[in-house]
């Protein structure tokens, strides 16, 4: 096991953007929250202080917007104006600082 320097951030989808989604794929009018973030989109950034944490997210925000809007629909569908206002609307974000590779030894005999 290793640890990665990096840290992960999960992001779940709040209830305005199952709003939004089920608006525009009228297919989806029966999700739920559960069923929107049963599997979180996890992204690593660099490490942050813990008293800045948001500064990657900043300047990530329009690529995770883009894979999360594409987790569930068609580019085509997607809104024009894809701000971090909105995407801080749609969206949780939960980070974690501790991200270990479990699938490696240190000497290589995993």
């Amino acid at each position: 096991m290793r640890f990665i320097e990096k840290n992960l951030v999960t992001i779940y989808g709040n209830q305005g953007f199952l709003d939004w989604l089920i608006s525009v794929e009228p297919s989806l009018r029966r999700w739920t929250l559960e069923h929107l973030n049963n599997d979180p989109g996890a992204y690593l950034i660099e490490i942050e202080d813990q008293n800045c944490q948001g500064e990657a997210i900043k300047k990530y925000y329009g690529h995770i917007f883009e894979e999360e809007l594409g987790n569930h629909l068609p580019s085509g569908k997607w809104p024009i104006n894809r701000t971090y206002e909105l995407f801080c609307e749609w969206f949780s974000i939960k980070y974690h600082t501790c991200v270990a590779d479990m699938t490696e030894s240190e000497d290589n005999n995993a």
